[in-house]
């Protein structure tokens, strides 16, 4: 399939009546390095298939998170992250107690009436988590990916719009694409989406 690197949209000669659309249940931002190579990015697959839920940003171009900080994750290993299937506990905790600047002052006990979630596969627990936190009123809108060489995301992690962010990492999936990453986790943004949130 033929399509614009920089406007997502397939070539004139392309039938687009032929190219499926997705309605995904979460909105996802995809910040995007400068330098990161057109061709080889996987996000703007997840753009042509999702028009209606997926926004492209070239960095430094992205929003202002903070005041959604207990409706967002942000897709990306680190000492900080925590596993899909805690999601739910997490969110409850930005919403009941307010974002917490630091991470000490942040209660690591459960709230009462919590739902857990012990479901083996992380997709399971994402889409677990979006119907639990809807009924709890602390529903997870948003997945924020990076779409970089592992060389290009300091910059973008380090970001200080980004910073306060939940932060999800997917521990147990192996990626199937052709770049593959020594070490883990080595999942790709496209394949993090096929992982994570199920289309409808």
């Amino acid at each position: 399939m033929f399509y614009c690197y920089t406007c997502f949209v397939p070539v004139e000669t392309v039938p687009t009546e032929e190219i499926p659309t997705v309605k995904l249940p979460l909105k996802i931002d995809i910040i995007k390095h400068p330098n990161e190579t057109d061709g080889k990015s996987t996000a703007v697959h997840a753009k042509l298939l999702a028009p209606d839920d997926v926004t492209i940003y070239k960095y430094p171009c992205i929003p202002e998170y903070e005041e959604k900080r207990h409706e967002i994750a942000l897709i990306f290993p680190g000492p900080n992250s925590v596993s899909v299937k805690d999601i739910a506990f997490h969110l409850q905790k930005y919403t009941k107690k307010g974002v917490c600047d630091n991470d000490d002052d942040c209660s690591r006990e459960p709230f009462l009436k919590q739902a857990k979630i012990e479901l083996k596969e992380e997709e399971k627990n994402l889409n677990e988590c979006i119907s639990s936190n809807r009924s709890k009123g602390t529903s997870l809108k948003k997945i924020i990916f990076i779409d970089s060489t592992w060389n290009q995301t300091n910059k973008i992690i380090t970001d200080e719009r980004l910073q306060g962010l939940l932060q999800i990492e997917l521990k147990t999936r192996k990626t199937c694409f052709w770049r593959h990453q020594k070490g883990k986790p080595d999942t790709k943004r496209v394949r993090c989406l096929s992982i994570g949130p199920k289309t409808k």
